[in-house]
């Protein structure tokens, strides 16, 4: 089985047991989370390999698994209130909160973004809207 559709079933049985969101909702964004993987894994696999990807665009929140390189343990980073905005003609992916499992990580975050956003291309803007992620 693709590491992709476990992650859809693994999901989906998720979404059925807590039943806290619109099911169809949750459908699609599982299926945006299994088309988003590869393209993410892309730009991640320099430092290390992602692991899964769940988007929840009815509370505009990506979570995802790494597996940084040379490390044992999975590294996760959840990034709460996502959007896109422009800024004198330039593309910026922002949020309001982000959580990542290890804390030195967490304090880099903080001291290196603190305006929390990043420059991002016109094309990945464009894909994170159809994606309704932000």
């Amino acid at each position: 089985m693709k590491r992709e559709t476990y992650f859809v079933i693994r999901n989906t049985i998720k979404a059925v047991a807590q039943g806290k969101r619109n099911f169809v909702l949750n459908l699609k964004d599982m299926a945006m989370s299994a088309l988003a993987t590869p393209v993410l894994g892309k730009h991640i696999q320099p430092y290390g390999k992602l692991e899964s990807l769940d988007i929840n665009s009815s509370e505009s929140q990506i979570a995802i698994q790494v597996l940084p390189r040379g490390e044992e343990r999975s590294v996760t980073v959840t990034v709460g209130g996502c959007s896109i905005t422009s800024v004198e003609g330039k593309k910026f992916f922002v949020w309001e909160s982000v959580k990542v499992s290890r804390p030195w990580m967490q304090q880099l975050v903080e001291n290196f973004l603190p305006e929390k956003r990043i420059a991002i291309s016109s094309p990945a803007a464009a894909i994170l809207k159809i994606l309704n992620i932000a």
